[in-house]
């Protein structure tokens, strides 16, 4: 009779049966013979059953520490599963270490590019941005991997301004700069081109007076502006392509472009 009114309950969905069913592991648990960051310079190592030992930074971290890099934490800066060791100081600039799990040691991951800290750095896919002030001028340099590593393809100065200064790096070395414009983000910053107003604008090979050529520009060419120079009044390198597919690459005073109306 108690049999068949539990059939009876169950049939009906009067009566619910626990099962038993394993717990997820805790986020937040050690992984096994990876670092782990326990207080602000402290790393440990634990094993599968949560024995765990201090590591002593040494050599390259053990100098950063001792420099005032010693926020450490973990981060996948390469997007590829794998936390790597970040060193931040209290300026926000980072230094960045592989760990070897044989040895237990960290080594420094180097990026090709200026020899400037990676500072307020974020990751944004395959990139990286450093943000900085030097001179009074804010700057974003743009990092991207290549061949397993991140390296500069981009260094944006007086980001803010009304024109940025942009170098242009390829495989770490300085390839070509320009003006562009100053949108937030560096992806949608475009280069500037300008129309010559004056009815026709000498051409210098520097920015001086004394360095006027015998190449003028007419009315309505448009140019490219690469660099400026208010040392001596403000001129503008600039960049123009002839209907003959020929380059010039020369110094014009800005009264004689349209940008400066």
């Amino acid at each position: 009779m108690i049999f068949s009114n539990l059939a009876h309950l169950l049939a009906r969905g009067l009566l619910c049966m626990a099962v038993a069913v394993p717990l997820p592991a805790s986020s937040g648990q050690a992984k096994y013979n990876l670092p782990s960051i326990y207080a602000v310079d402290k790393v440990r190592l634990c094993n599968a059953k949560s024995v765990c030992k201090n590591i002593t930074p040494t050599a390259e971290l053990k100098k950063a520490i001792d420099e005032g890099y010693e926020n450490l934490s973990l981060v996948d800066i390469y997007r590829d599963g794998d936390e790597k060791l970040v060193a931040t100081s209290a300026g926000g600039c980072s230094k960045f270490f592989l760990f070897n799990r044989a040895t237990q040691t960290f080594s420094p991951i180097s990026f090709v590019g200026n020899g400037r800290d990676i500072c307020n750095y974020k990751v944004e896919g395959r990139r990286l941005i450093s943000s900085y002030k030097l001179d009074s001028k804010q700057y974003e340099d743009v990092y991207r991997i290549k061949d397993g590593a991140y390296q500069l393809i981009v260094s944006d100065g007086c980001v803010g301004c009304d024109q940025i200064t942009r170098s242009v790096y390829h495989d770490g070395e300085l390839s070509a700069k320009l003006l562009v414009t100053n949108e937030t983000k560096y992806g949608k910053r475009r280069p500037i081109i300008s129309s010559v107003r004056a009815e026709w604008a000498a051409l210098y090979s520097a920015a001086s007076d004394t360095s006027m050529t015998k190449l003028y520009l007419v009315e309505g060419d448009k140019v490219q502006l690469l660099d400026f120079d208010d040392s001596n009044g403000l001129w503008y390198l600039v960049r123009y392509v002839s209907k003959q597919n020929r380059s010039i690459t020369k110094w014009v005073r800005c009264k004689d472009l349209t940008i400066c109306n």
